[in-house]
């Protein structure tokens, strides 16, 4: 009979009843020897959501561009053309973006973490998993007017209102552009992974193909899910 050994691992605080924040290794016993089991760090609520008790309201770096802030009074020819202008300021500010309230004579464009999350039916205070587009009821928007010519054309679509406050941790521009909505849609790029799993190459050669292209696997624009689901 193999003799029981001891295994040193890092349990999350909720699960072992330490002080919060605590990352003092725990020893127990297993019968099996040699094992070594060493799960990833793990985070409690109060560390993934930021409050707007413990971190004041986050924006955009000041060294950004000034021209590619959003700002009230602003105008574009087309919805397309003012979607694209937020996209870019978002992917540079750190948050993904969501279209929303599409009206005859406006629109709003929303922080992704905007909204309650009510897919989670556990309990909020023990939840350990941490993901960029928790919602935290985010009121960071662009609101848009629509302004038609006397013929019943849109000609115009300006900036009502631009709240560019947000109530949780922005992101880096490299981890963002991984975000549902900055990842790629470049056909050129997909047909290239398309060609690749025809003649079989396997879905980790595929991986480094994409980040020799890029110049390293933090600027590939697709997730590695992405390559498999096509």
């Amino acid at each position: 009979m193999l003799e029981s050994s001891s295994t040193r691992f890092r349990t999350p605080p909720t699960q072992i009843g330490c002080q919060q924040g605590s990352n003092e290794d725990q020893t127990i016993t297993t019968g099996r020897q040699g094992v070594v089991f060493l799960p990833p760090d793990t985070l409690d609520a109060n560390q993934m959501i930021a409050s707007e008790e413990e971190i004041p309201p986050q924006t955009h770096n000041e060294s950004m561009d000034p021209n590619m802030i959003p700002r009230e009074g602003m105008s574009f020819h087309t919805e397309a053309e003012a979607k694209a202008f937020y996209m870019r300021y978002a992917q540079l500010a750190g948050f993904g973006v969501k279209m929303c309230n599409k009206k005859k004579f406006s629109r709003v464009m929303r922080c992704s973490c905007e909204g309650k999350g009510e897919f989670y039916k556990g309990d909020e205070a023990l939840r350990v998993r941490n993901k960029t587009t928790m919602k935290t009821k985010c009121k960071a928007h662009l609101k848009f007017t629509r302004v038609y010519d006397s013929e019943g054309n849109e000609v115009d679509m300006i900036i009502e209102n631009a709240n560019l406050f947000h109530n949780h941790l922005l992101h880096t521009p490299l981890k963002t552009k991984k975000m549902r909505s900055h990842k790629s849609t470049e056909p050129v790029l997909y047909q290239i992974i398309d060609e690749l799993q025809e003649a079989g190459v396997s879905t980790q050669s595929i991986k480094n193909v994409l980040q020799n292209m890029h110049g390293g696997a933090e600027l590939v624009p697709i997730t590695s899910r992405d390559i498999e689901n096509r």
